[in-house]
């Protein structure tokens, strides 16, 4: 099925739908300022479709691999001489000794990767400090489901979306109960801080 919706969109795209999705697809990245300098974030006309058994593979998959950095993290934050494996600098051992209440590390990290068709998810790299690929994600999610290509594919197949924004506002105030030890007396302020651009 996950082939056929593939080979329908591109057929959808062949024709005067994917010059005008082509058109739109640019000028709403401008307008949503998805660019790097002046490059789009995105370049493929067409998002990675899965099928539900892929998507439930690649959540299991994720939730495994977050499962081991957390025992990871618990093993370094516990054992100095496994620590000394890492040969980390003072400032590392100064923020492991701090004065912690227990909390979930990765509230808003990325899995970085490529999706390999009926294969596996390849990780590059753990991405820790930047929730911003969220929000491109939706935002780029909301833009594919404007295009004149996709609202034409949604009249033969169904499509969903993850919400990655939500899902991520949720961990964040699930973590700050738990830092609190109780539930949140009212909504927190919360900020999303960076260098400031040069």
């Amino acid at each position: 099925m996950i082939l056929r919706a593939i080979e329908r969109y591109h057929e959808l795209l062949a024709g005067p739908l994917g010059r005008e999705s082509a058109a739109a697809f640019k000028a709403a990245m401008a307008a949503e300022r998805l660019m790097f300098g002046d490059r789009p974030i995105c370049h493929a006309l067409r998002p990675f479709f899965l099928d539900a058994e892929e998507a439930r593979r690649l959540k299991t998959d994720a939730e495994v691999l977050a499962g081991a950095f957390r025992k990871v993290l618990a093993l370094v934050e516990r054992d100095r001489t496994w620590r000394g494996s890492l040969r980390l600098g003072a400032d590392d051992e100064a923020l492991l000794e701090a004065d912690r209440q227990p909390f979930e590390p990765d509230q808003i990290a990325r899995l970085d990767g490529f999706l390999v068709r009926g294969g596996a998810y390849r990780v590059i790299e753990y991405n820790a400090e930047s929730p911003g690929g969220i929000a491109f994600g939706d935002a780029l999610g909301r833009i594919f489901r404007e295009l004149p290509v996709t609202r034409a594919f949604e009249r033969e197949f169904s499509l969903t979306a993850f919400d990655g924004l939500a899902n991520t506002l949720r961990q964040l105030l699930s973590a700050h109960e738990q830092r609190l030890g109780r539930p949140a007396p009212g909504k927190p302020t919360i900020a999303v801080v960076d260098w400031k651009a040069k």
